[in-house]
């Protein structure tokens, strides 16, 4: 995930064929990727528009392996997907009939974008709670200080997910600007914290001048 944060590394991860400029040192070279689920110069077959890039890893203790990252054109979902220890089959003519890695990558990304979606969970501007404010005129309303969509599988109930919120120091003091954290909220999802972000006042809350005036006994 992080290294598919650098442009570099992405173009390198999905580029199915190189040609490495000729040098006075040596001709024009063709590089091929290793990982057929891009690169279908040699092996047609195995091509899936699905996959954005990969990387082979083969050794015969670990077995075939192969990193990959995957999205389709109708969903927001992007996947990262990692096989170890693949098997592959031999014939009796010695050909490879069968990877182990390339399949099992396949089998498992459209497991992943048939049976979970992204589900926006809470967004700017969005009310999630009303809290008191000591001192103040009046309480304030909260909202996410961001937007967040979270993986959930299709059939997932919304009953399944709670809202918990905290209030920062165990309490808030007026004033309160429109803007001010005030909170952290947290998102439950069964068991599971799936999110967490800051909670911002929507409303202004000015200290409570005549409470204020009637705790110190003075009456204007």
């Amino acid at each position: 995930m992080a290294a598919l944060e650098y442009s570099a590394f992405q173009e390198i991860y999905a580029t199915a064929q190189y040609v490495v400029p000729e040098t006075n040192m040596c001709g024009e070279r063709t590089l091929d990727s290793t990982n057929y689920l891009i690169a279908n110069q040699y092996i047609d077959f195995y091509y899936e528009p699905l996959i954005t890039g990969g990387k082979t890893g083969y050794t015969s203790a670990a077995g075939r392996c192969l990193i990959t990252t995957a999205e389709s054109e109708d969903s927001d979902m992007k996947l990262i997907c990692v096989i170890l220890g693949a098997e592959e089959y031999i014939n009796e003519a010695g050909a490879i009939e069968y990877y182990g890695h390339f399949e099992e990558t396949v089998d498992v990304v459209k497991y992943g974008l048939n049976n979970f979606s992204m589900a926006e969970i809470y967004h700017r501007g969005q009310a999630v709670g009303q809290f008191d404010v000591a001192g103040g005129e009046n309480s304030v309303v909260g909202e996410p200080a961001d937007n967040c969509k979270v993986l959930v599988r299709n059939d997932f109930k919304e009953s399944d997910i709670t809202f918990r919120t905290e209030v920062l120091d165990g309490g808030l003091s007026a004033p309160i600007a429109v803007g001010d954290k005030i909170g952290v909220l947290r998102v439950w999802y069964k068991n599971v914290c799936v999110a967490q972000t800051d909670i911002l006042s929507l409303s202004v809350s000015k200290k409570d001048t005549m409470n204020s005036i009637f705790d110190g006994g003075v009456i204007t």
